[in-house]
């Protein structure tokens, strides 16, 4: 009986983080393991918050093979403490690549930046794709965390190489795809596989139905949510603005679950304003994503505009 394909997937994150690429990546992982994949993911145990997880360093989880990487472990509320956690990453990663068993495809996500450069790198003793859910160093170039000097063409040429040195880039979109081919990629090593959410996980749940909707205090308010990471690619300008707008209004509420980079630019606004009708909660159980998505009468979806193509909102897809 010949042996299933072996494939390795490599992101920073997986479950049970909660981060959306970790999300992705392990429906993506379970279904190809239930259709007879041998499938290993390479992650680190860091979460995507701050801090580690307390998981095994390796574990069979829903017919995954899955290790995790000690990395340092500082989190998401500094920059210094976000690099140092992606380059103990990367390396790990890259030694991993050069060092350990062959399988007969690796694929790269982008978490962190410019990880994909690890196995272009292995490339002459592991193949692999890229699953490319943001495009880096665009991502910093549009926020002007990098310049256009040396560094900046530096890194935009590594990240340039991986991509077109890939057997197959899967990109989120056309305009994701039209940033890619720039790079050099061929049409066909291209394919386009939008995000997703499981049917049964991510559907409408009347008022009545919800049992956080008594719990938050939401009953009979008209909620404006934002929902996920607050990004430092998302614009929340007009969203605070219209919050602090209609603060005299005690039937609307402007509720942000989740958290990232900008949640503590957000609370500060709405602390400075003496705003009542804004509150932040922390991310929901995936069990719950349906009953806290169904507490909005209106979802927001921000983005930059210099952000186009470079990143997707992929909550687009549970809402």
């Amino acid at each position: 009986m010949a042996k299933p394909p072996s494939l390795l997937f490599i992101n920073q994150h997986y479950a049970p983080d909660l981060a959306a690429t970790a999300q992705h990546l392990t429906d993506l992982a379970e279904h190809l393991s239930d259709q007879g994949f041998d499938v290993h993911v390479l992650c680190s145990r860091g979460h995507y918050l701050s801090g580690e997880m307390d998981v095994p360093a390796e574990e069979t989880r829903n017919g995954v093979h899955v290790r995790r990487v000690r990395t340092t472990a500082f989190g998401r509320d500094t920059t210094m403490g976000r690099l140092t956690d992606y380059a103990s990453f990367f390396l790990q990663v890259l030694w991993r690549l050069l060092t350990e068993r062959r399988y007969d495809a690796v694929v790269s996500l982008t978490t962190p930046p410019m990880l994909p450069v690890a196995a272009a790198i292995a490339r002459s003793v592991q193949p692999y794709g890229i699953w490319s859910m943001d495009l880096h160093p665009e991502a910093e170039q549009a926020l002007g965390m990098i310049g256009e000097g040396s560094l900046g063409h530096l890194l935009q040429g590594l990240a340039d190489w991986s991509y077109r040195r890939a057997d197959f880039v899967v990109d989120l979109g056309p305009y994701m795809k039209r940033r890619i081919r720039v790079k050099g990629v061929p049409d066909a090593r291209l394919h386009t596989i939008p995000v997703w959410n499981k049917e049964n996980e991510v559907y409408p749940v009347p008022p009545d139905e919800n049992p956080l909707m008594e719990e938050v205090g939401l009953a009979d308010k008209f909620v404006v949510m934002y929902s996920g990471n607050a990004g430092l690619g998302h614009r929340f300008d007009e969203v605070l603005g219209a919050a602090k707008h209609f603060d005299g209004h005690p039937d609307i509420h402007f509720l942000f679950v989740g958290s990232g980079p900008r949640r503590e630019e957000i609370e500060a606004f709405a602390d400075t304003h003496g705003l009542s009708n804004l509150e932040y909660l922390d991310y929901f159980p995936r069990d719950q994503i349906k009953y806290s998505l169904s507490l909005a009468d209106v979802h927001l979806l921000t983005l930059r505009r210099s952000f186009a193509g470079i990143a997707v909102p992929g909550k687009l897809y549970g809402i």
